[in-house]
């Protein structure tokens, strides 16, 4: 983190949407809507920076006084610009080319721009849901701004000043995400919403799921595809269809596919989550073991092992590396990784088999993005970070 007399968090090093994506598509025009989005996202923060720097003429007053000034909106164009796969943009444009669009037009790159802003939001804020450390193998938003506090000097919790100030990035970009899909036809901020709606309540099961230490696999499966792979897969496919205007026979097998290969990104999301590298996932091992996420993997462990006393320190100050490694080991003895890598192939197999009744394009000078779709979906399916 750079610290000046205006204190932001930045990414060690500048960061571009990774160079498999466009290939992971095949779509010629991706590697433009892609550009296009990220300069989108970043002329919309950095305007918030120059309003922000209106609405107050005290800063070098602030800087005598030796009061650092936050620039939030540098705060999240660092965690866009550090690394991510821009899939849910890659997938509004796929969406939009089976929906019969053409080219790239201010709506499609609007739509991809709210999505890139509202994924860092659900980042910022699931971080310090988690109290997670790091993200993309950096420390997490609300973690470098701690730090802040704690190298100037501040007065009160370092920590709960950070988290206080994460989550007001967060909310930052949100409201950039809403402001910029307020420009688009009411059919697609409707979906947009839903999406949203969806997010929001997948995660309140999350946090209830965690507290109570649900164990139903069904309701786990169900917060994963609620808070995962709906507004990751399914939304953004057929938010982009919709900016085409797109009809029914367009939309529901892309929508079943979306569904399908959503539930296979979060199932694999569980699977990273207990079993992960962390060179690759920039994330400690066993994560979802210390957080004590509700997911199918922990559901399915209660109905297999029962009383394990080991099973109830998940989530607990008291689950000590040692444990995190002998639960990993006793989930795959007893068949729980094997049956979870038996539904990510179902639910790929069925949103494989929904692209069939989709049209295929007639356009000649673009690879199909049928044949897109199911080149990336073995790729998210089978994904180690």
């Amino acid at each position: 983190m750079v610290v000046t007399d205006t204190a932001v968090i930045r990414p060690s090093q500048p960061s571009t949407p990774p160079p498999s994506t466009p290939q992971a598509a095949g779509i010629r025009a991706l590697e433009d809507h892609l550009r296009l989005v990220d300069d989108l996202v970043q002329a919309r923060l950095a305007s918030v920076t120059t309003m922000w720097e209106e609405a107050t003429h005290d800063r070098e007053a602030r800087r005598a006084a030796g009061v650092p000034s936050i620039d939030l909106a540098a705060t999240i164009d660092a965690m866009v610009r550090s690394g991510g796969k821009r899939i849910r943009p890659t997938l509004a444009l796929l969406g939009h080319r089976i929906g019969g669009g053409r080219g790239l037009p201010t709506d499609l790159v609007t739509l991809g721009a709210a999505l890139e802003l509202l994924h860092t939001f659900a980042l910022v804020q699931d971080d310090v849901m988690d109290h997670s450390s790091t993200r993309r193998g950096r420390p997490t938003a609300h973690v470098q701004l701690a730090d802040l506090h704690r190298e100037r000097h501040g007065a009160g919790d370092s920590t709960r000043w950070g988290h206080s100030m994460a989550i007001l990035a967060g909310d930052l970009a949100q409201a950039e995400a809403q402001d910029l899909m307020a420009r688009v036809s009411p059919v697609v901020r409707r979906h947009w919403r839903l999406m949203v709606v969806e997010l929001l309540h997948g995660q309140t099961r999350d946090l209830t799921g965690a507290a109570w230490r649900e164990s139903d696999p069904e309701r786990a499966l169900t917060t994963a595809r609620l808070k995962s792979g709906a507004y990751t897969i399914q939304r953004p496919l057929e938010l982009g269809a919709l900016v085409a205007g797109a009809g029914a026979a367009t939309l529901d097998p892309l929508s079943e596919y979306g569904e399908h290969l959503g539930i296979a990104f979060a199932l694999r999301d569980d699977v990273l989550g207990v079993w992960g590298d962390p060179t690759l996932t920039g994330k400690p091992a066993g994560d979802d073991l210390m957080e004590g996420k509700p997911t199918l993997i922990m559901a399915l462990a209660t109905q297999r092992l029962g009383d394990l006393p080991l099973l109830k320190r998940v989530g607990t100050a008291t689950l000590t590396p040692s444990d995190v490694q002998q639960l990993q080991h006793l989930l795959v003895e007893c068949g729980i990784r094997d049956e979870i890598e038996n539904r990510i192939a179902r639910h790929l197999s069925r949103g494989l088999s929904a692209l069939d009744r989709l049209p295929r394009t007639d356009d000649d000078t673009d690879t199909d993005p049928v044949e897109a779709l199911t080149t990336l979906a073995g790729r998210v399916a089978h994904r180690d970070c």
